[in-house]
């Protein structure tokens, strides 16, 4: 008998993942530009852009931790109502 998950439920993707890859690819992206820029005001934009986009990430930490409790008991909820 062959195994099989039922993921239904599951989302097709996770938001959180989705931001967390993008601000990757921006940090990556801006670590390329530092190294190939020729002028120094412009490797100083990037370095506000990474900067920026580093911020982006923590507040969306600090936001997925703080609802991460309301989460669990909207899951909990829905999963006792079903039964």
């Amino acid at each position: 008998m062959e195994n099989t998950i039922d993921h239904g439920d599951e989302p097709a993707t996770y938001p959180s993942i989705e931001v967390e890859r993008r601000l990757s690819t921006i940090e990556g992206l801006c670590a390329h530009l530092q190294k190939h820029l020729p002028e120094i005001w412009m490797r100083e934009h990037v370095e506000d852009i990474h900067d920026a986009a580093n911020s982006a990430r923590g507040h969306f930490r600090e936001f997925l931790n703080e609802t991460r409790a309301e989460r669990m008991r909207l899951i909990e909820l829905s999963c006792a109502s079903s039964k």
